[in-house]
């Protein structure tokens, strides 16, 4: 029970303060602006109290909503080799151009290499090349998901590219 109680709050903790905050805002100011509107303080408190707690999450939502929009925005750049290889934690602008203009599709290993360097993982077995993209911004408090662009061959050829997330070691579920 004391688990799910400090799940909740660290879930909805934020926001509940901040509709708390707001709706105080908005009442003092509803009680100001709506103090001649209404000659009896029984309508003129109702319509407040109903304005506020209307209001207030409204408001709320719409702020925590542009936050995550402004703290999830990142570039999405045209691909450029010289760019990928000089700063190797700021791939994932680069990533979704490569993979949506299939710019890799058919190119040789060698060609892999030339276009975006030495890759940071190389599994035989699975026939892939792996390219950390760095660390995407996003609401992870800690920051320690990852992503990755995985370059797949056949016969020396690409025939697959995609992006993946992955836990570095000791941040997974652990049994």
């Amino acid at each position: 029970m004391g688990d799910t109680l400090l799940f909740f709050g660290e879930l909805y903790g934020i926001p509940l303060i901040c509709t708390v905050a707001i709706g105080t805002g908005l009442f003092f100011l509803f009680r100001r602006l709506l103090k001649d509107v209404f000659t009896t303080p029984r309508k003129r408190n109702f319509f407040i109290w109903f304005s506020t707690i209307l209001i207030a999450p409204i408001v709320s939502a719409a702020l925590l909503w542009a936050v995550l929009a402004i703290w999830c925005y990142y570039p999405d750049r045209a691909f450029d080799p010289k760019n990928w290889r000089k700063d190797s934690n700021k791939r994932y602008e680069y990533s979704g151009d490569i993979v949506n203009k299939k710019v890799l599709s058919g190119k040789t290993e060698k060609q892999v290499n030339i276009l975006l360097g030495e890759p940071d993982m190389i599994d035989n077995y699975l026939n892939t090349w792996n390219y950390d993209l760095g660390k995407v911004p996003g609401p992870d408090i800690f920051n320690v998901v990852e992503s990755g662009l995985v370059v797949q061959f056949d016969n020396g050829r690409v025939i697959n590219v995609g992006e993946h997330a992955f836990d570095p070691p000791g941040f997974g579920n652990v049994h």
